[in-house]
């Protein structure tokens, strides 16, 4: 990674390494290294899935867990200034509770929901344990925002994700109150009432929103089955539908893309925002190449992560990937 000129590199799978052992050799050994190459961390504590074999996010006492956690990383490596508690919340929420991919292998959208607060209060509580040890910590927050287009007869399903998709921010800035539209939604879902107040009555807003930006984030609903005769028929429970690539869909290039993401992000919440991950099904080698589309720095630049700054939309940052 330093042959490639990186300033900023995330460090992630802390909770699975260490917890349950308390063996933090792994991570002694390449957070020095980082230090001598002149490396900044991001440190992830967990990436995808449900965190180690050892618990659930759904676990009572998850967040309280995560939060303990974060605050012995902090104690061990105080130099490091940000911190991504959980990667894409909302997206581990969907895979985890609403398709069943990854543990708890629910597919339901209370389960979805429920799933999303309790990963919100984990990061929440776990910035406030990391702040007690490192005050000026700085909270990342990386989420996938890809859009959902859809046919006209589609447009309410598209409509509804098209909402849901902000919810994990919403949450943390604090914008969840009783006037705002998911509200009852989550309720309804079994989420504790006094979850929701403690996430509105103290907000965690990201210091940085990293979007996670696919060729394939963003989609399209498509009723018309015949068209689509590979792909896997899905449904809300009153439509069947395909979902498929918006790439691949027709839907007009000028909608898709970083840009189009990126204005969305900074109009919503008006924060500092970045670009994550943006590879598809590509090598080690290329992930860290540095030559993106859209204007992208070229793999002969300097690489850093840069503010997003609403009049400069070919400024992008460099992808993060952990230290092999």
């Amino acid at each position: 990674m330093a042959s490639k000129r990186f300033d900023i590199l995330r460090c992630g799978k802390h909770v699975e390494v260490v917890e349950g052992r308390d063996d933090w050799s792994w991570h002694d050994e390449r957070y020095q290294r980082m230090r001598r190459l002149g490396i900044t961390p991001i440190a992830a504590l967990i990436h995808h899935g449900s965190g180690p074999s050892w618990t659930s996010i759904l676990a009572p006492d998850f967040a309280e867990r995560l939060a303990a956690f974060g605050g012995r990383l902090a104690l061990r490596y105080p130099w490091v200034k940000t911190f991504t508690p959980i990667n894409e919340p909302m997206a581990t929420a969907r895979l985890s509770g609403l398709y069943g991919f990854w543990h708890p292998h629910r597919a339901d959208e209370p389960s979805c929901l429920r799933l999303l607060v309790a990963q919100c209060r984990a990061i929440a509580m776990t910035m406030s344990a990391i702040r007690k040890v490192i005050p000026d910590a700085r909270l990342l927050q990386t989420e996938d925002f890809g859009k959902i287009f859809a046919t006209p007869k589609l447009a309410y399903q598209a409509e509804y994700e098209n909402g849901r998709r902000w919810l994990s921010l919403d949450l943390l800035c604090g914008h969840v109150g009783p006037r705002h539209p998911f509200h009852e939604r989550l309720l309804n879902a079994g989420v504790d009432p006094d979850h929701l107040a403690d996430l509105a009555a103290a907000p965690c807003p990201p210091d940085l929103i990293g979007v996670d930006y696919y060729l394939t984030s963003d989609r399209f609903l498509d009723h018309r089955l015949e068209r689509h005769p590979q792909e896997p028929i899905g449904g809300n429970g009153i439509e069947p539908y395909v979902d498929i690539a918006a790439i691949r869909a027709g839907v007009p290039e000028c909608e898709l893309g970083f840009a189009s993401r990126l204005r969305e992000v900074w109009g919503r919440y008006a924060l500092p925002v970045a670009i994550g991950e943006v590879h598809n099904a590509c090598t080690r080698e290329n992930s860290s190449a540095g030559s993106w589309r859209d204007g992208t720095p070229q793999s002969n630049a300097r690489l850093r992560a840069l503010t997003y700054v609403p009049s400069r939309l070919g400024h992008c940052s460099a992808p993060w990937t952990g230290i092999p």
